[in-house]
């Protein structure tokens, strides 16, 4: 599958197209997303004022993601 999202900053609303296969889940935050991949990993990309992109995990695992404000949530499987 191919993911779109739609994303709104201060000067404009753009889109960022995620042109990789095997996203499950997409998730949107204040000015950055989230996609959790089929292997249960987490992409993230935008705006990372309070480490909401950098503070990503790098591990697997990962069946559900949410992005807010200042923060993300991601359910481990176990």
């Amino acid at each position: 599958a191919r993911a779109a999202v739609i994303l709104e900053r201060g000067d404009g609303i753009f889109p960022v197209f995620a042109q990789r296969d095997g996203f499950t889940a997409i998730a949107g935050g204040y000015q950055y997303s989230l996609a959790l991949k089929a292997d249960g990993s987490i992409v993230s990309w935008g705006r990372d004022d309070d480490g909401q992109v950098s503070n990503t995990p790098t591990d697997t695992g990962f069946t559900a993601i949410a992005g807010g404000t200042e923060h993300s949530l991601a359910l481990a499987a176990d």
